[in-house]
């Protein structure tokens, strides 16, 4: 067993039949090979960016300043190499105003595993 780069497994893949999307470049995998160093297995997994809440002062609330800084917030993360981040909202008000601030909002389940 051995860990390599998204890069690596990106490269990988590319010659492989497979719907796999290509990794983004902060991941990581443990690969397995078979006795002649081809690689048999692959898993990989890599940061992921959880929304930790918005807030507007009570008097400003209304007027569009939450999208601003949910924005730069977006860009921020783009720049960080993040193609998404996740919700975990409480309440449908917060499903709301998640699906408020624009784009693509896909709602999944999420299989969350303790190390």
């Amino acid at each position: 067993m051995e860990i390599i780069s998204a890069r690596e497994v990106n490269a990988f893949l590319s010659g492989v039949n497979t719907t796999w999307n290509p990794l983004p470049e902060n991941a990581i995998a443990a690969v397995l090979r078979d006795e002649k160093g081809q690689i048999i297995a692959i898993a990989a997994a890599y940061q992921l960016y959880v929304a930790g809440g918005s807030w507007v002062r009570p008097d400003l609330r209304g007027q569009g300043i939450s999208k601003l800084t949910r924005k730069a917030l977006e860009d921020e993360l783009r720049s960080r190499g993040a193609s998404v981040y996740v919700s975990f909202p409480g309440t449908e008000e917060e499903r709301k105003i998640f699906a408020a601030y624009g784009g693509s909002v896909a709602v999944r389940p999420a299989q969350v595993k303790g190390l």
